[in-house]
């Protein structure tokens, strides 16, 4: 993914029409995680393959648990470097969010690592001098480490309006459904081959009295 170094120069941010939305890119990227563990469990962060997702990169994250309802930024892709305006690798999710919405956002990321489950959030930005309206929305999809934890979620923040001059931040969206999806971490098909091989072998016995 993109650095923040790659980004254009501060002029272009100034723009305050800068596009920084992609409509498609949440359920592209839910369609592409989708394919990467057609078994039906929840794919390994080692499936994902950077080359695939396009332009998707821009608009995506990996995020790592790091501690109950803590998740940091592994990398980001260029669009949200320019929201929060420097390279967001090793800073914590919740510096896309003020304050007050930073317990909120823990409770969601724990439900994304925990349950598991796909966690889709909407979003409002905060607004104030040289951050006009803004909108988005926060998509989060588990991954198992190599270990068989879920410890990682491929992420994307897509935003809808103008960027302005300052860096953004957002707060929880109280107007609009949250979108919680549960996943088995063990899916039918994959559980019942599971049993399968944990039987003890059938012995022919045979009667001969």
């Amino acid at each position: 993914m993109t650095q923040a170094n790659d980004m254009k120069g501060d002029g272009d941010r100034a723009d305050s029409q800068f596009a920084v939305t992609n409509p498609t890119a949440l359920v592209d990227l839910e369609a592409y995680w989708n394919t990467l563990s057609p078994d039906g469990r929840i794919p390994r962060r080692t499936d994902l393959d950077p080359a695939r997702l396009g332009e998707l990169i821009e608009d995506a994250m990996i995020v790592e648990r790091v501690a109950p309802g803590v998740a940091r930024i592994r990398v980001a892709g260029q669009r949200i470097a320019a929201l929060v305006g420097s390279e967001p690798r090793g800073m914590p999710l919740s510096v896309l969010f003020e304050g007050a919405d930073r317990g909120r956002l823990a409770t969601q990321v724990e439900i994304a690592f925990k349950m598991p489950s796909v966690v889709e959030l909407p979003l409002e930005g905060v607004r104030g001098l040289g951050r006009p309206a803004l909108s988005g929305r926060l998509l989060l999809l588990p991954m198992r480490d190599e270990f068989d934890r879920v410890s990682r979620c491929l992420g994307a923040l897509v935003a809808d309006g103008r960027l302005g001059r300052s860096p953004r931040q957002f707060r929880l969206c109280s107007k609009d459904r949250v979108r919680h999806e549960p996943l088995d971490v063990d899916p039918p098909e994959a559980l019942r081959l599971k049993q399968a091989k944990g039987r003890p072998a059938l012995r022919l016995v045979v009667d001969n009295g």
